[in-house]
Parts: C-alpha cells; sequence; structure tokens
C-alpha cells in the first residue's frame, strides 16, 4: 500500500509537471484589473495576456493564468485599464518642436511672468531667435494686448516670435519685425498687424504671423528626433498609442513630416503608431 501510495504522489507530481509545461509563454499577463475590452457588448473582463505587443487573450485571472505562463506578470490592483486612446486630429511633430524650442508660457497671468519664463529659456536656448508659445492677454488683469517695448529692452539683440495659445497671434520685438520687413504700412490678406499710434505694437493677426515664422531657422536633424520622442513620450505618458496628424498640403509640410516620421519609425525607439492627413 506505501508503495502504491507513493506512486500515487509521483502521477500527481508528474501531470502537474505536464500541464505546466502545456501552458503557452507569453510576454505578460495583467491580472487583478477592471480590463474594459471596449467590444460591441463593452464588456469587462479581470485579466489579459499580451504577447509580442498583441492582446492574445482576455478573461478571469483563473482562465488567464491556467492558459498562460508569464515572462512579466503585473498586479492592477483594482485599477482600470482601457484600450490604447486615438487622438484623431493633432499635430504631433510640431508638438514636439514646441517642447524642444518654445518657451511654455501657458497658465501665465501677467507680463512680468513671461519675461522672467522668456530670460529663462534664453539661458537655455541661446541663438538668434527667442520662441514662446501659449501667452493669453485674457489671463491677465488688464486683458489688453501686449508690445513690444520690454521685449526690446530685455532681448535687443535676438528675435523674438511668441505665438498665443490659440495660433492665431503672435507677439514679436522690433528685431523680429525688421527682419521681416514688417511697418505701418505692411497689409495682409486674412491677418492684420496691430499698431498703436501709427506704429506696429509687435502683435501680428492670423495670416500675417506668416511673415515672421517663415523666417525662422530651420531645426537640425537631432533636434526634429528629439521633438519627435518627446511628444512620443508625453503621448505615451496619457494613454496615447494612435496619433491621426494634420499638416498642411499646400505649405509642402505632409510630405516633410511624413518623411521624419517614416524615418524615426525604423528606429527603435520610436513605437506609436501614426497616420497622417492633410
Amino acid at each position: 500500500m506505501r508503495t502504491v501510495a507513493v506512486l500515487n504522489l509521483i502521477l500527481v507530481f508528474l501531470f502537474s509537471m505536464s500541464s505546466c509545461n502545456q501552458k503557452e509563454t507569453v510576454s505578460l499577463i495583467v491580472t487583478n484589473g477592471v480590463v474594459n475590452t471596449i467590444d460591441a457588448d463593452f464588456s469587462r473582463a479581470e485579466s489579459f495576456a499580451v504577447n509580442n505587443g498583441k492582446v492574445v487573450a482576455v478573461g478571469t485571472n483563473e482562465e488567464i493564468i491556467a492558459r498562460y505562463k508569464a515572462v512579466q506578470t503585473i498586479d492592477a490592483k483594482g485599477n482600470w485599464v482601457y484600450p490604447g486612446f486615438i487622438d484623431a486630429h493633432c499635430h504631433f511633430f510640431s508638438y514636439g518642436m514646441n517642447l524642444q524650442q518654445y518657451a511654455d508660457l501657458a497658465g501665465t497671468t501677467s507680463r512680468e511672468e513671461i519675461y522672467e519664463r522668456l530670460k529663462e529659456h534664453h539661458k537655455k536656448s541661446e541663438g538668434d531667435w527667442l520662441l514662446g508659445r501659449g501667452w493669453d492677454q485674457n489671463d491677465w488683469t488688464d486683458k489688453e494686448f501686449p508690445d513690444k517695448i520690454k521685449l526690446d529692452e530685455l532681448f535687443p539683440d535676438v528675435a523674438v516670435y511668441l505665438n498665443r495659445i490659440d495660433g492665431h497671434a503672435a507677439w514679436c520685438n522690433s528685431k523680429a519685425l525688421k527682419l521681416a520687413k514688417v511697418n505701418a504700412e505692411t497689409k495682409v490678406e486674412g491677418g492684420g498687424i496691430l499698431l498703436k499710434n501709427g506704429k506696429p505694437t509687435g502683435v501680428l493677426i492670423d495670416n500675417a504671423m506668416g511673415l515672421v515664422w517663415q523666417l525662422i531657422p530651420e531645426p537640425g536633424n537631432e533636434m526634429k528626433q528629439k521633438a519627435l520622442l518627446a511628444s512620443q513620450q508625453n503621448c505615451f505618458e496619457v494613454g496615447l498609442t494612435l496619433t491621426n496628424s494634420f499638416y498642411s498640403k499646400t505649405a509642402g509640410c505632409q510630405t516633410v513630416a511624413t518623411s521624419r516620421l517614416k524615418t524615426l519609425a525604423r528606429s527603435k525607439p520610436f513605437t506609436p503608431r501614426y497616420s497622417v492627413s492633410a
């Protein structure tokens, strides 16, 4: 009887080992989550298995663990899990370039705060141009459009171009206006040059912005790659895995942007999916 009992234990052990060996190996198993599958019924699950970047199975903790073994296992601890989000209309490359080149002026509540941010940014960026984005005079006490007086005082030898938060106005200094040959008599269809006492204040509206913007030097390939990677990182941090970027055909931006994305997509650091529209 003792021999039979030992043999039974050995058989149970061998069966268990055989069952383990029959499990399919996957890259990742996530357990204990509230997994929103976004299928036709918007069903939820507890666990899922991923292999080579693709979800191969969804189910309960017991179902997934019984069928798969993983290189990595994550306990979601009851947190919600969604498929990657999609941004159907963005400017992926431009966003990345803004992160690299432009001083962040969003959320500033006064001109003085903007001047301080510009001085800090200029210390790091140097160069012949000082770029910024995100100001909004509606966040200031007086809510009036700014002028170039203080910019000229702080940055007399550097061209300053500061994009408003909505992209429909730019705040420039005299150096930038001089390079673009902008004066009180300059006329632009679909745009405007704000004047005070018959002289440009430094604020350009809509199509007039292009007079200065077109003069900003083209960044090098290294900065372009850093811009795309920075954009990628920020997208991943909020769950964006697919973006559709819009560019103007008339400006030739679509071809340029697509070429940059394709080149970087061949490299391992760049992993999101993307599409380009005009």
